[in-house]
């Protein structure tokens, strides 16, 4: 791309995975161009600020400039985010965090806070990686090691709550994970430039909370569809484990530090949550679960430019606009929820996993009811022998539910997010009664998984074979085929063809 924004050959593929080229970013940063907006940030040394190449400041000299793939790297090298660009709300899905998928696994593991409680050796060995191994590869696609990328999200946290909650700087340090208020304030001017008091926004008027209740607003990286999120849990909340109100969904989920309730309300920017815990220390997991199971950190203007290069999405994407994969806050929940919706309807599954918390779940314990939300789902442990047909459930599909229970009570890490999803898949079909849309199905819907595509879905194969002006859908082999041109981007199209097919169903 030169600097009257024409496109270098090349360029994208680039920026994309390769080493940045400095005059390559500066090309794309002079013109401004969107496309490349999460692909890479600039650090201002002059300013000691880090921007996205959208920002509308008025250009350095490019002796002042240098250009990291992520914001942890800036971060890292001693920037602290533009206030004006904003450039930790565009993270993109998944190239601001590298292209590599163990990469992508091991910050959403140490998001779910796996150093909090654990070293980095245990980090590694959940990835299947030497410690060493681990550290090289954060620091080649991020440019910082775990320990610094787990420090990161947690003054992220923090400062998030000292912005928009009432809590004193020595409360927001303890919910960030500091054991030193000096320690916390050390390493917050580092990463922001001021101390934590100069951050505080408090509400003229601000309404005191419990302990464990907090109120935040989660931005997302693009425009937020509150109507596409009502309409997704409507038709999926579980009785007594999540309830629709308006807009509003509210939602019960285990968290290792003890479970959660959530109250979410769509905004324009992103969610308004209000989060009640079992205790403090489940903050910044839960909120790095809220944020991946309603898909804030994607750019949907990547997605849609991904797969708009395929003709018959392009013409979905002009009817639907780009998807979001919205999914379920439990991991095995989520897998349970799969096994239970096979050969039924949305609406009869709802039902069925309704009648399975109603008899199972978890009590919330201290955490008090809200709109009939009283359980989380249960976990594998109440599962693995209970006479789930009791509650109306075919005979197969229980005894394949109990066969999942009992893998993951011994084996946890089944529930780690897949670094290769048709691997993870192909372990999971090993167990009685898990086809390969069952995995996939349920990767998408509990990791987020961007790659994961069931194919064999009667819904999806005629959208296409619609969209693509055929007699007959696809078999699932030749969909499998047809879809290699959408990685890695391949669950998205999936969600873009259930849209489109539900837009052409008659009112």
């Amino acid at each position: 791309m030169s600097e009257n924004g024409e496109t270098r050959p090349g360029a994208d593929r680039y920026l994309r995975g390769m080493a940045l080229d400095p005059d390559l970013c500066r090309a794309a940063h002079v013109s401004r161009d969107a496309r490349f907006d999460g692909r890479f940030v600039l650090g201002v040394r002059t300013t000691g600020i880090f921007c996205r190449p959208v920002c509308p400041a008025p250009t350095a000299k490019p002796e002042n400039v240098e250009y990291f793939e992520s914001v942890d790297g800036a971060r890292a090298a001693g920037y602290r985010p533009c206030l004006r660009c904003r450039p930790t709300a565009a993270l993109a899905h998944p190239t601001a965090h590298g292209t590599a998928a163990t990469v992508m696994r091991a910050t959403r593991l140490v998001a779910d806070g796996a150093l909090d409680q654990a070293p980095v050796g245990a980090l590694a060995a959940r990835l299947g990686l030497g410690e060493r191994q681990l550290r090289r590869l954060l620091e080649t696609h991020l440019g910082v090691s775990p320990v610094q990328l787990a420090q990161q999200r947690r003054l992220s946290l923090a400062r998030t709550l000292l912005q928009q909650g009432s809590a004193s700087v020595s409360e927001v340090a303890a919910l960030a994970g500091y054991r030193s208020l000096s320690r916390f304030n050390t390493a917050f001017r580092g990463a922001f430039g001021a101390a934590p008091s100069t951050f505080r926004l408090v509400s003229p008027t601000p309404t005191p909370a419990p302990p464990a209740d907090y109120t935040l607003d989660l931005e997302s990286a693009s425009p937020f569809d509150g109507d596409a999120m009502r309409d997704f849990y409507a038709l999926r909340a579980v009785p007594g484990v999540g309830a629709i109100d308006g807009s509003t969904y509210s939602v019960a989920f285990p968290m290792p530090q003890g479970p959660v309730r959530a109250v979410l309300t769509p905004t324009a920017d992103g969610l308004h949550a209000r989060l009640s815990l079992a205790g403090p220390a489940a903050l910044g997991p839960a909120v790095a679960r809220l944020r991946r199971a309603t898909d804030l950190d994607t750019r949907l203007d990547e997605i849609a430019a991904a797969l708009g290069a395929d003709p018959a999405l392009s013409r979905a994407l002009e009817v639907t606009g780009p998807p979001r994969l919205f999914g379920h806050f439990d991991p095995f929940e989520t897998l349970a929820r799969a096994i239970i919706g096979q050969q039924v309807s949305v609406a009869a599954a709802r039902t069925l996993a309704g009648r399975v918390a109603a008899h199972w779940g978890t009590p919330l314990g201290p955490l008090a009811a809200v709109q009939g939300v009283r359980c989380t789902f249960p976990g594998p442990d109440a599962l693995a022998e209970a006479p789930l047909e009791t509650v109306g459930l075919p005979r197969a599909r229980a005894a394949a539910l109990r066969g999942l229970a009992a893998a993951v009570a011994t084996t946890p890490a089944l529930l780690d997010p897949p670094t290769d999803v048709d691997a993870w898949a192909t372990t999971l079909v090993k167990l009685p009664g898990i086809g390969p849309w069952t995995a996939h199905y349920a990767a998408l819907r509990a990791f987020a998984e961007p790659d994961a595509f069931p194919a064999g879905d009667l819904v999806v194969r005629r959208a296409h074979a619609a969209l693509e002006g055929l007699e007959a859908p696809l078999s699932t082999s030749a969909l499998t085929r047809r879809a290699e041109r959408w990685r890695p981007f391949r669950g998205y199209a999936a969600q873009l063809l259930w849209n489109y097919a539900a837009m052409q169903r008659p009112a």
